[in-house]
């Protein structure tokens, strides 16, 4: 599997409208997809955000961007988005990989670690 997630924060006073334009681009992800992203809100942080996509593999996500970038409701939600972005805040994009045990079998998320001392 290949992930990419967005962390961001929105401004404060633009939470109403943030969620108004989520919704929107949901749709358009489950229109083209069948499924929209996975959204996680900070526990610290009730502004900030953190958005996955998942994607078969690497190629299945770059045929997706390609996709997506042909729909022009795409870059008008883009830049309404712009506009709710706190930009004291700097957002961050990542990727990931999951990885294969030796045997080729998935492993299960975390199956490597302890549990962590602040667990507890």
């Amino acid at each position: 599997m290949y992930y990419k997630t967005f962390r961001y924060r929105v401004l404060p006073t633009k939470m109403g409208e943030y969620l108004a334009l989520r919704q929107q681009a949901d749709a358009v992800y489950v229109r083209h997809f069948g499924q929209s992203p996975s959204y996680l809100q900070s526990a610290k942080d009730q502004y900030q955000w953190l958005e996955i996509y998942s994607y078969a593999d690497e190629a299945s996500y770059r045929a997706s961007m390609e996709q997506l970038q042909q729909d022009p409701e795409v870059e008008r939600l883009w830049t309404q988005f712009r506009t709710v972005l706190d930009p004291r805040y700097h957002a961050a994009v990542d990727e990931y990989r999951s990885s294969a045990a030796s045997n080729g079998q998935a492993t299960e998320p975390w199956s490597d670690f302890e549990s962590s001392p602040h667990d507890s």
